[in-house]
């Protein structure tokens, strides 16, 4: 018997679509929270170490956030979609549960990628995917003082089957993730540090185009 995959519509999430000042990351589309529980509240910031990349596995952001918001004990700070739109689900000062244990989900900032890779589907990131996670990292990278590497020895940028070798998801992300070409990405990605900065570069950009 076949099995039915459903379908999710975003007039089955409850979105909140908060105040973009409010934002962590300037470029964030929309804020939609996990479900209390899958995380812990955090009362000041913490050190922030690493940044941890995650594919989800399915084809759909809705899905994905599905996912983070149902039975499932697990959160993750931030989504990117295959068309470059970013999804945040945990504030960045809190501790989001995406890579197991406390040691590691503690120190670090979890990265979702919309992207199938399962027994019916092999896909690879696309480039505008690729670009808007670069600028995401980029801007994490600079705002925490995290190296820009991907070393699984220090500090850095790593996969979530390497910030946890014990996980059952063993292909995320490597088996998709070129890294050759995401750290090139990260390493030339301009950064917008703030929402009115944002704006200025919107306004400059009205203004000098014919």
């Amino acid at each position: 018997m076949c099995s039915t995959r459903r379908r999710y519509s975003w007039r089955d999430l409850d979105i909140s679509h908060g105040d973009p000042e409010t934002f962590d990351y300037p470029l964030t589309s929309m804020f939609i929270p996990t479900t209390p529980t899958h995380f812990r509240q955090q009362r000041s910031a913490r050190e922030v170490r690493n940044i941890v990349i995650h594919i989800t596995g399915g084809h759909n952001i809705s899905s994905a956030v599905h996912g983070f918001r149902g039975s499932r004990v697990a959160s993750i700070h931030y989504i990117v979609d295959r068309d470059g739109s970013v999804i945040q689900m945990v504030r960045e000062q809190d501790i989001a549960f995406h890579a197991g244990g406390n040691r590691i989900n503690g120190a670090s900032i979890g990265v979702e990628h919309v992207n199938a890779w399962n027994g019916e589907s092999h896909e690879t990131p696309t480039q505008i995917q690729y670009e808007s996670s670069a600028r995401l990292v980029k801007y994490l990278c600079l705002k925490y003082d995290i190296p820009i590497q991907h070393d699984i020895n220090g500090n850095g940028i790593w996969g979530h089957c390497e910030a946890n070798p014990e996980t059952t998801h063993a292909a995320c992300p490597n088996a998709a993730w070129d890294w050759n070409l995401y750290c090139r990405l990260v390493n030339q990605a301009s950064v917008i540090e703030s929402f009115n900065d944002m704006i200025e570069s919107l306004t400059h950009l009205n203004t000098t185009s014919p």
